[in-house]
Protein backbone atom coordinates (compact mmCIF):
# COMPACT_ATOMS: atom_id res chain seq x y z
CA UNK A 1 0.00 0.00 0.00
CA UNK A 2 2.89 2.40 0.59
CA UNK A 3 3.86 2.70 -3.12
CA UNK A 4 0.22 3.40 -3.97
CA UNK A 5 -0.02 6.12 -1.35
CA UNK A 6 3.28 7.72 -2.37
CA UNK A 7 2.85 7.04 -6.10
CA UNK A 8 6.64 6.66 -6.32
CA UNK A 9 6.69 5.64 -9.98
CA UNK A 10 5.56 9.10 -11.06
CA UNK A 11 8.04 11.07 -8.97
CA UNK A 12 10.83 12.88 -10.74
CA UNK A 13 14.09 14.32 -9.56
CA UNK A 14 16.64 16.58 -11.14
CA UNK A 15 20.40 16.72 -10.94
CA UNK A 16 22.23 19.97 -11.53
CA UNK A 17 25.62 19.54 -13.09
CA UNK A 18 28.50 21.32 -14.79
CA UNK A 19 30.51 19.86 -17.64
CA UNK A 20 33.87 20.98 -18.95
CA UNK A 21 36.68 19.60 -21.05
CA UNK A 22 40.22 19.59 -19.69
CA UNK A 23 42.14 21.35 -22.49
CA UNK A 24 45.32 19.36 -21.78
CA UNK A 25 43.81 15.88 -21.86
CA UNK A 26 40.57 16.53 -23.81
CA UNK A 27 38.84 14.52 -21.07
CA UNK A 28 35.24 15.59 -20.44
CA UNK A 29 34.35 15.96 -16.74
CA UNK A 30 30.91 16.34 -15.20
CA UNK A 31 30.49 17.52 -11.62
CA UNK A 32 27.48 18.12 -9.38
CA UNK A 33 26.48 21.59 -8.31
CA UNK A 34 24.14 23.15 -5.76
CA UNK A 35 22.37 26.19 -7.18
CA UNK A 36 21.41 29.12 -5.03
CA UNK A 37 17.64 28.89 -4.70
CA UNK A 38 17.08 31.96 -2.63
CA UNK A 39 14.79 34.83 -3.53
CA UNK A 40 17.74 37.19 -3.93
CA UNK A 41 19.42 35.37 -6.85
CA UNK A 42 18.11 34.33 -10.26
CA UNK A 43 18.15 30.65 -11.22
CA UNK A 44 20.36 29.00 -13.81
CA UNK A 45 18.53 27.93 -16.99
CA UNK A 46 18.26 24.17 -17.63
CA UNK A 47 20.91 24.42 -20.39
CA UNK A 48 23.36 27.30 -20.08
CA UNK A 49 26.70 27.91 -21.71
CA UNK A 50 29.31 27.37 -22.77
CA UNK A 51 30.81 30.12 -20.65
CA UNK A 52 34.52 30.81 -20.30
CA UNK A 53 35.73 30.58 -16.71
CA UNK A 54 37.92 33.11 -14.91
CA UNK A 55 39.29 33.16 -11.36
CA UNK A 56 38.33 35.93 -8.94
CA UNK A 57 40.64 35.60 -5.92
CA UNK A 58 39.89 39.09 -4.59
CA UNK A 59 36.10 38.74 -4.43
CA UNK A 60 35.65 40.14 -0.92
CA UNK A 61 36.95 43.62 -1.72
CA UNK A 62 34.33 46.19 -2.59
CA UNK A 63 35.58 47.66 -5.83
CA UNK A 64 32.83 50.30 -5.85
CA UNK A 65 34.28 52.07 -2.82
CA UNK A 66 37.99 51.43 -3.22
CA UNK A 67 39.46 51.37 -6.70
CA UNK A 68 42.80 50.02 -5.47
CA UNK A 69 41.23 46.53 -5.47
CA UNK A 70 39.92 44.64 -8.51
CA UNK A 71 41.11 47.24 -11.00
CA UNK A 72 42.66 44.56 -13.24
CA UNK A 73 39.52 42.44 -13.61
CA UNK A 74 37.04 42.49 -16.45
CA UNK A 75 34.79 39.43 -16.36
CA UNK A 76 32.37 40.43 -19.10
CA UNK A 77 30.74 37.29 -20.48
CA UNK A 78 32.54 34.96 -18.05
CA UNK A 79 31.60 32.67 -15.23
CA UNK A 80 33.86 33.47 -12.29
CA UNK A 81 35.36 30.99 -9.86
CA UNK A 82 35.20 32.24 -6.27
CA UNK A 83 36.45 30.55 -3.10
CA UNK A 84 33.99 30.43 -0.22
CA UNK A 85 35.49 32.28 2.70
CA UNK A 86 34.49 33.46 6.14
CA UNK A 87 36.03 36.87 5.32
CA UNK A 88 32.83 38.07 3.64
CA UNK A 89 29.34 36.91 2.71
CA UNK A 90 28.21 35.08 -0.42
CA UNK A 91 26.19 38.15 -1.39
CA UNK A 92 29.27 40.38 -1.27
CA UNK A 93 31.35 38.02 -3.39
CA UNK A 94 28.62 37.54 -6.00
CA UNK A 95 27.81 41.26 -6.11
CA UNK A 96 31.47 42.18 -6.64
CA UNK A 97 31.75 39.64 -9.47
CA UNK A 98 28.63 41.10 -11.09
CA UNK A 99 30.00 44.65 -10.83
CA UNK A 100 32.99 43.51 -12.88
CA UNK A 101 30.83 42.02 -15.66
CA UNK A 102 30.51 38.37 -14.62
CA UNK A 103 27.65 36.39 -16.12
CA UNK A 104 27.60 33.74 -13.37
CA UNK A 105 29.32 33.11 -10.03
CA UNK A 106 30.67 29.63 -9.34
CA UNK A 107 31.61 29.38 -5.66
CA UNK A 108 33.83 26.51 -4.62
CA UNK A 109 33.68 25.45 -1.04
CA UNK A 110 36.32 26.14 1.57
CA UNK A 111 38.49 23.23 2.74
CA UNK A 112 36.84 20.88 5.25
CA UNK A 113 39.41 21.93 7.86
CA UNK A 114 38.02 25.49 7.82
CA UNK A 115 34.73 24.47 9.40
CA UNK A 116 32.92 25.59 6.23
CA UNK A 117 33.56 22.30 4.46
CA UNK A 118 30.07 21.28 3.35
CA UNK A 119 28.41 22.35 0.12
CA UNK A 120 25.39 24.42 1.08
CA UNK A 121 22.75 26.73 -0.27
CA UNK A 122 24.09 30.24 -0.61
CA UNK A 123 22.25 32.77 1.49
CA UNK A 124 22.29 36.40 2.48
CA UNK A 125 22.80 36.98 6.19
CA UNK A 126 21.52 40.51 6.67
CA UNK A 127 18.84 42.68 5.10
CA UNK A 128 21.61 44.88 3.66
CA UNK A 129 23.06 41.85 1.82
CA UNK A 130 19.61 40.68 0.70
CA UNK A 131 18.92 44.14 -0.70
CA UNK A 132 21.95 44.13 -3.02
CA UNK A 133 20.79 44.27 -6.62
CA UNK A 134 22.22 40.96 -7.84
CA UNK A 135 21.09 39.84 -11.29
CA UNK A 136 23.50 36.97 -12.02
CA UNK A 137 22.92 33.35 -10.97
CA UNK A 138 25.26 31.50 -8.64
CA UNK A 139 26.11 27.89 -7.95
CA UNK A 140 28.35 26.02 -5.50
CA UNK A 141 30.72 23.10 -6.07
CA UNK A 142 33.01 21.13 -3.77
CA UNK A 143 36.43 22.38 -2.71
CA UNK A 144 38.18 19.56 -4.60
CA UNK A 145 36.43 20.38 -7.88
CA UNK A 146 37.14 24.07 -7.39
CA UNK A 147 40.85 23.38 -6.88
CA UNK A 148 40.98 21.34 -10.12
CA UNK A 149 39.38 24.22 -12.04
CA UNK A 150 41.63 26.78 -10.34
CA UNK A 151 44.69 24.72 -11.26
CA UNK A 152 43.63 24.66 -14.92
CA UNK A 153 43.17 28.43 -14.90
CA UNK A 154 46.52 29.02 -13.18
CA UNK A 155 48.18 27.02 -15.97
CA UNK A 156 46.64 29.36 -18.55
CA UNK A 157 44.10 26.78 -19.73
CA UNK A 158 40.87 28.00 -21.34
CA UNK A 159 38.01 26.33 -19.47
CA UNK A 160 34.51 26.45 -20.94
CA UNK A 161 31.65 25.49 -18.60
CA UNK A 162 28.27 24.11 -19.60
CA UNK A 163 25.43 23.99 -17.08
CA UNK A 164 22.69 21.38 -17.31
CA UNK A 165 19.76 20.21 -15.24
CA UNK A 166 18.90 16.58 -15.90
CA UNK A 167 15.44 15.30 -14.94
CA UNK A 168 14.89 11.62 -14.27
CA UNK A 169 11.78 9.65 -13.41
CA UNK A 170 11.32 6.55 -11.33
CA UNK A 171 13.34 7.96 -8.44
CA UNK A 172 13.67 5.63 -5.48
CA UNK A 173 13.18 6.70 -1.91
CA UNK A 174 13.82 5.13 1.47
CA UNK A 175 14.09 5.79 5.18
CA UNK A 176 17.54 6.80 6.43
CA UNK A 177 19.08 6.18 9.87
CA UNK A 178 17.43 9.36 11.18
CA UNK A 179 13.96 8.04 10.19
CA UNK A 180 13.77 10.64 7.41
CA UNK A 181 12.18 9.99 4.02
CA UNK A 182 15.05 10.57 1.54
CA UNK A 183 15.94 10.07 -2.12
CA UNK A 184 18.26 7.07 -2.56
CA UNK A 185 18.45 6.67 -6.30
Amino acid sequence: WIPQVLNISSWQSSANQISYTNPSTTQRTTISRVDARAFWLPGIPAHYGPLPLASFPDSCHNNTQNNTHNNNYNFTGHAVLIERTAACAFATQIYNAQRLGATLALVYNAPASSGLGHVTDMYCETSQQCDLSISIPASMITHDHGIVLLDLLQHQQLVQLEFESITTSGTQFGINVFAEFVQIG
